[in-house]
């Protein structure tokens, strides 16, 4: 999911003229597309509205550097046997991490609806020897994960591609273990504009419309990590009982 002074895109230019790194969960499935996949086009609306920059980017040190993933993994407290699923997991940035942090008695599923861009994340997971990760092939509107079979479900740069949010978050919820928690990383919108943080594919989602949404779908927010500079990250608890509008 860099500190710069631009002009505010419109909306029509908005993913050609931001820095790579703002790009969103576009970013990592573009790089599968440069890696070689054979994809004559990014594949479905996760990946739309992208033009190569860099692939390093979204990889390695470029990416470490403004991603923070160390300082990640430390506030989500991962343990040994844990079971996650990394929600628009992409080539697996977070994935390969996960799968190292959790152990081999712990278990990641890669969620994606790419089915393509999963089959590379595998290929790099048997290189890395790791042995303890699932691909899923999801839907749009439904994660498809098994009833309380995850104990962390974690987005990074993805919720603001999915459409009917709180819908989804219930189906993660439903997915959750009781004591599960979910994660959210997100950008920082530019700009606080209704269309901006709506249900628009591709438009950016506010830290508090993600917290409201999140609350709608059975979730209290119990912990906000402060260290990613343009990013937000917030981690929430499944609630016993989804609240309800009055």
């Amino acid at each position: 999911m860099s500190t710069h002074t631009q002009s505010k895109p419109t909306r029509s230019n908005r993913h050609d003229s931001v820095s790579p790194e703002r790009r969103g969960t576009a970013g990592p499935a573009f790089l599968a597309f440069a890696l070689g996949l054979g994809l004559a086009q990014p594949p479905g609306p996760l990946f739309n509205s992208v033009r190569l920059v860099r692939a390093d980017e979204f990889r390695g040190p470029e990416r470490d550097r403004w991603q923070k993933p160390q300082e990640v993994l430390a506030a989500l407290d991962l343990k040994q046997g844990d079971v996650v699923a990394d929600i628009g997991a992409g080539t697996g940035y977070f994935t390969m991490l996960f799968a190292r942090a959790v152990g081999p008695r712990g278990k990641v599923y890669a969620v994606d609806i790419s089915a393509r861009v999963l089959q590379y994340l595998q290929k790099e997971a048997r290189k890395q020897d790791l042995n303890n990760i699932q691909t899923l092939v999801s839907r749009k509107d439904d994660p498809l994960l098994p009833e309380g079979s995850i104990y962390l479900a974690f987005f990074c740069d993805t919720i603001h591609e999915i459409t009917g949010r709180v819908d989804f978050y219930r189906k993660v919820r439903h997915a959750l273990k009781p004591n599960g928690r979910m994660a959210v990383i997100d950008w920082i919108p530019a700009t606080t504009r209704r269309e901006e943080t709506g249900n628009e594919p591709g438009g950016q989602v506010s830290r508090d419309l993600t917290v409201r949404e999140a609350e709608e779908a059975g979730f209290r927010l119990v912990k906000e990590p402060k260290f990613l500079a343009k990013e937000y990250f917030l981690v929430f608890e499944r609630m016993n009982e989804p609240s309800k509008r009055p």
